[in-house]
């Protein structure tokens, strides 16, 4: 009883300073953005108005001052037009995997969501949703499911769907309506700032220098309220698929990932160092197999214990173990049986996908792969 009852004093601690974050984040970055935009206005009106005013003493010197208040003007509105990057990946039909979509449409239709308008898969071991307006800054918002290919190789149907019931739980509990364009806004205004930062000029390296203490202010507290919409999502998506079960995804995609990241790819790239003869190199069509296999046969599945003592960071997700404790499951280990959820969903359509993310994979970042 102790328990239940401090469990539900932290999710209410949890509920009122994630309120209170968004809130306060919405509000800096809509008067971040409004202030840049008046700025912008008024250095471009001071400088048409400092060239043409007066009676024609010293016009050269009034249009030179006025041309690099049109400068900075630019660079201001360069700082401002920050639409969202274009979401890399491969786009999925309903046809290619009815399953998936069948799925996407029941937890959909449980969160009283409407459907997704599309689904592609990446290259990453995530899964994430996406809402982006139409026309770049503005327009109709656009929800995207990006699930990775490795992903779907690494768990199973069931833990797979608990995956995809934490995502959706993002958008019915936090980005519906107003609090869809709100996140935008935060978003927008996190752009603006790393805009800043890595602008070269003058004018950058001064607003850098005059915006530092609110730029890492800022960057702290999304980070938090990152985590608290982590956390929430994952009692959602707790209530639908069972805490064990996303307990256990949640296991299954740290002890992937780390296997991925440490041994797959690092034996990929060696090939380019001592290339074996018979073919090119391709990861994502051999990735399947890799994780099947090498994944039980290496060292990774008895490191468990170093996931669940990393110390949180900068992560826009919180570390493991708090994860774990939120939903109160207990660490255990997970060796998957039976199907993945590539073969589950996508069956002969996996190795089209593979071939599409190898290509771009070989474009990208390996420009001697053919």
């Amino acid at each position: 009883m102790e328990i239940e009852r401090a469990l539900l004093a932290d999710g209410e601690r949890r509920r009122r300073r994630q309120q209170r974050l968004t809130a306060m984040l919405t509000l800096r970055a809509g008067f971040g953005l409004a202030a840049l935009a008046a700025l912008v206005f008024a250095v471009l009106a001071f400088g048409l108005w400092f060239a043409f005013a007066g009676n024609g003493e010293q016009f050269a010197l009034r249009i030179v001052a006025a041309l690099a208040l049109v400068f900075a003007a630019g660079q201001l509105l360069s700082w401002l037009w920050q639409p969202p990057s274009e979401i890399a990946g491969v786009t999925l039909s309903r046809v290619e995997s009815p399953g998936l979509f069948d799925e996407l449409d029941r937890l959909c239709a449980h969160y009283r969501l409407a459907p997704i308008d599309r689904v592609m898969i990446g290259s990453d071991i995530n899964a994430t949703v996406v809402q982006l307006p139409e026309l770049g800054l503005w327009g109709r918002l656009r929800t995207t499911l990006v699930v990775g290919l490795p992903l779907l190789h690494s768990l199973s149907p069931e833990q797979l769907r608990a995956i995809l019931a934490h995502e959706l739980s993002h958008v019915a509990l936090q980005r519906r309506l107003f609090a869809a364009w709100a996140a935008q806004m935060r978003a927008w205004w996190h752009r603006v700032l790393m805009a800043m930062e890595e602008d070269q000029t003058v004018v950058g390296w001064s607003a850098t220098r005059m915006l530092a203490w609110h730029a890492y202010d800022y960057l702290l507290d999304s980070v938090e309220l990152a985590h608290l919409e982590e956390f929430e999502a994952d009692g959602a998506a707790a209530d639908i698929v069972g805490a064990q079960c996303l307990g256990g995804a949640l296991i299954e995609v740290a002890m992937k990932e780390r296997y991925l990241r440490e041994e797959y790819w690092d034996a990929v790239m060696s090939q380019f160092e001592y290339p074996a003869q018979g073919g090119p190199i391709l990861p994502f069509r051999e990735m399947g197999v890799g994780v099947a296999l090498g994944f039980r046969r290496s060292e990774q599945a008895g490191r468990m214990g170093e996931l669940l003592q990393a110390a949180p960071g900068l992560e826009l997700h919180p570390c493991l173990n708090d994860r774990l404790a939120a939903i109160q499951v207990a660490p255990h280990s997970t060796f998957g049986r039976g199907p993945s959820a590539a073969d589950r969903y996508l069956g002969k359509t996996a190795s089209d996908l593979a071939c599409r993310l190898d290509r771009a994979w070989c474009m990208a970042l390996a420009p001697c792969c053919k």
